[in-house]
Formats: C-alpha cells, structure tokens, sequence
C-alpha cells in the first residue's frame, strides 16, 4: 500500500478545547450501505428483510445511543440498542419468552464497532469486534428456548430509530436496499468527524464546531447561543466555511518580491517568505544589502549582511538562526494521519505511511475495500466493513474465509461423512453460517457519554 501524500496548502490543524482548527482535516467517509443517523432519523425495510435465522451483521459508530436494529412480528421480537454508557443490548422475545444479554463496554467512541448476530444448529450468540461470543438463547441446555426461528420473515426491519451516528450495512441489514423507506438519514457517508475522539459532543447536544465544519485548516469558533459558529480561514482560504481556494498567496500583488526574489508559500495557506538573490534583503527583498563573505545559512537558506552582520532568510520548513532547525509538521496537527497511520515530515509539508492500517489516502482516511477482489471461498459472500471483512459462508462450510468443511456443531467432518446442511430445523435449507476475519484489537481509551 503507498504512503498518503500530504497535499500543498490543505492540511493544518491544532486542537484545543474551546477552539477547534482541525475541521478542514477530517474527511467524512463515504461507502455504499453507509448511513448517518440523526436521532430522529430511521430505515424501515418491508416485507421480512431479515429474520432471526442464519447471520445478521453490521458495524456501527456513535457518540451517543440509540437502538441500532429491532423487527417485531405477531409474537416475537428483536431489538438491538447501544445504551448510554456504551454497552450493546440485545433483547429477543420468542415464543413468549424474553432472552437478554449484553455486550462490550464503552463502544460510543466514535470508532467503528462489528456486530454478528448468528443463529446456528439451534443457538443464538451475540459477538462484538470478533470477541468471544456470548449465548443468548439455545434449543439446547443449559439456556432453553422452545422455538428460536422467531416468526419474524414477514415483519419489517427498523433500522437506527433514536440512533445518533453512522451505520454499515451487513447481512440481512440491507441498509443500501434503495427501496428501503427513510427519514432524515444521510445515505453513502459517514458525517461523524473521524477522529476516533468524542472530544466537544457534550453528552448529546453536541457544539456546532464538534461536527468540524470550517475547510482548509481554519479554526472554529461556537457562536452564543450553541447552534452556530464562525469560521477563521488561512488568508488563501474564504466563504463561511473557508471552502473557497482564492488562488495561491504568491500570486497576489502584496506578496510579490522585488529585485528578483522568489516567492514560497508554507503549506497552510497562511503566510509566505521571499528567497532573496545576493545583495538584497528584507521581507519583500527590497532592501540592498552587501554580500555574505561566508555564508553560514543551511538547507538553502539565503545569506545577507544587516547592520554589518551576517544575517539568514530560511525556507519554508526551516527555521533558527542558521536556518538549522527543520518545522516538524507532523507537530502542527495535533492528528495528522488517522487510523493510527505513521506521520513522517518533509520540507513543508508530511507524509503518512498507511502501510498495515487496512486505509489509505493522503491521511490514511479511506477504507480499503477488501472485498475487491473477494477473499471469501467456496461460494461465500464478502461484507467489506471499517476496516475489515466478513465472510458470510453458504450451508456446510466455515472458517475466516469459508475454507474449511464444517459438520454437525461445526465440528471437522471425518473420512466418508456426508457433508448435511447446517440449518437450523429439518425444513430449513437456506441457513447461512457466519466466519468473521479476525484482526489484532488495538487496545484504546473508551469514553462514555450520556444520552440526550
């Protein structure tokens, strides 16, 4: 995978808590059966979308809470919701009988979470991030449930009702069905900063400098009142969100140099310095002044005698007396890459190494699809997720990538078996079994927040 590249004059940004000047940084994430949710925002998929047979699946990432996904028929029921301090609820009525079990802890931290619900030779498990699985309900002891196939294929499907945050569409959560009815939702990306912070949401009445409006590096300010706020761009940036590129700062009369300097920009937009040909000085080079006999000016730093002193100009990215000490860039911003990407500084400017974090792009920002093409095996179908797969396996097979035969139980098949049809009833053929890719969990700082 090749290193993000840091574009001239876009990125910049330093953080603090009630002025924010990263908003330009952050790009929201876009993908097919991505869905941004508003609180009063849902999905409603008609007609038996899903059913508790098989494997339901889908990522999630919030700061708040909300119910993720729930399906009621005549008698039975499912609701999923992440609740307030984190943790995922799941709560199954079948046949008159109520199973609840949570899961995880701290999950509303604006990182993206993998839920798998899978229903399987009689059992229900709930797992999050590839975790172990927890037990819900079983046709088996110890935790007995006399009918679990809940008569839900002809109920519909509610997807993210009271829900704050982004949604991933998964199996049987077909959240990029176009058909699918919805209100209030943002389709194909994903508007949460991507920061893997909640910093400024405020336990769900959020700033309106939390979201990052401002563009280009400039810094956001709240307005009184709460709900508005004031951008303050780099002076080659305007428009009330500094959207608007006025065209580079040397190009412009006031910038220009005299006597032949040359003009160079810093990468943030905001200021410019003039390289000045022997014999000249000042800010503009407007200044004749007699030539270095020495030059002790480094990394092309331009020499001029001031006062009958040698004096240095530096170059963007370079700075101190002798122009000896490079600009860390990387220091500028308080996260330059995302998604725990390496920054490495240049002159003017950075670089991230995305190599090993499954995103690239100039700040590691963009999920890899890693179903293009397909890793999954012997018929499976590929979820691309954030940023990993899922491997959803067809009747008697199993394994990260549908690989490996699986018998009764999913236990290993031995020499002359016949392969039977993992389902969960002797009518049932079309029983789905679930593989998850598993990935190393990097160990992070989870933060709890209210709800609204």
């Amino acid at each position: 995978m090749p290193l993000g590249r840091c574009a001239y004059a876009v990125y910049g940004c330093v953080c603090g808590a009630s002025v924010l000047l990263c908003a330009a940084l952050v790009t929201a994430q876009t993908a097919p059966g991505l869905v941004t949710f508003k609180g009063s925002s849902y999905v409603r998929v008609t007609g038996g979308a899903g059913e508790l047979r098989g494997l339901t699946g889908l990522s999630f990432r919030s700061c708040g809470a909300g119910s993720l996904l729930e399906q009621h028929g005549q008698a039975d029921s499912l609701e999923l919701d992440l609740l307030a301090n984190g943790t995922l609820r799941l709560i199954v009525r079948a046949a008159g009988q109520d199973f609840e079990v949570a899961a995880g802890a701290g999950l509303n931290d604006n990182r993206w979470h993998r839920v798998e619900l899978s229903h399987r030779l009689g059992r229900l498990t709930l797992r999050v991030d590839g975790r172990e699985a927890a037990l819900v309900a079983s046709e088996r002891p110890p935790v007995r449930a006399p009918v679990l196939a809940a008569a839900l294929a002809a109920s519909d499907q509610l997807i993210g009702r009271n829900f704050k945050g982004c949604l991933l569409s998964g199996p049987n959560v077909p959240l990029d069905d176009r058909s699918a009815q919805d209100f209030r939702v943002e389709r194909g990306r994903c508007t949460l900063p991507d920061t893997e912070s909640c910093e400024g949401y405020n336990d769900g009445d959020p700033s309106p400098c939390f979201y990052q409006p401002c563009r280009h590096g400039a810094r956001c300010t709240p307005l009184a009142g709460g709900t508005d706020y004031m951008c303050s761009c780099t002076r080659r940036y305007e428009g009330h969100d500094c959207e608007i590129d006025a065209g580079p700062l040397c190009s412009r009369p006031e910038h220009l140099c005299d006597n032949g300097g040359v003009c160079q920009e810093d990468w943030t937009g905001e200021r410019t310095v003039c390289l000045c040909p022997e014999g000249f000085s000042g800010e503009r080079c407007e200044v004749s002044v007699q030539p270095c006999i020495t030059n002790p000016c480094q990394n092309n730093g331009h020499c001029g005698m001031t006062n009958g002193r040698e004096t240095c100009t530096c170059t963007i990215g370079f700075t101190g007396t002798f122009c000896e000490e490079p600009v860390d860039d990387c220091a500028v911003m308080e996260q330059p890459c995302l998604h725990e990407g390496e920054c490495i500084d240049k002159d003017n400017g950075f670089i991230c190494d995305c190599r090993g974090t499954r995103y690239d792009g100039e700040r590691c920002e963009n999920n890899v699809n890693e179903c293009l093409p397909s890793p999954c095996q012997n018929g499976g179908t590929c979820f691309d997720q954030f940023p990993d797969y899922m491997c959803a396996c067809p009747p008697g097979w199993e394994g990260a990538h549908c690989e490996k035969l699986g018998g009764v139980g999913g236990a290993e098949l031995r020499p002359g078996e016949q392969q039977r049809p993992e389902c969960d009833d002797p009518d049932e053929r079309g029983g789905r079994t679930i593989a998850a890719h598993q990935t190393e969990q990097r160990s992070s700082q989870s933060r709890q927040v209210g709800l609204q």
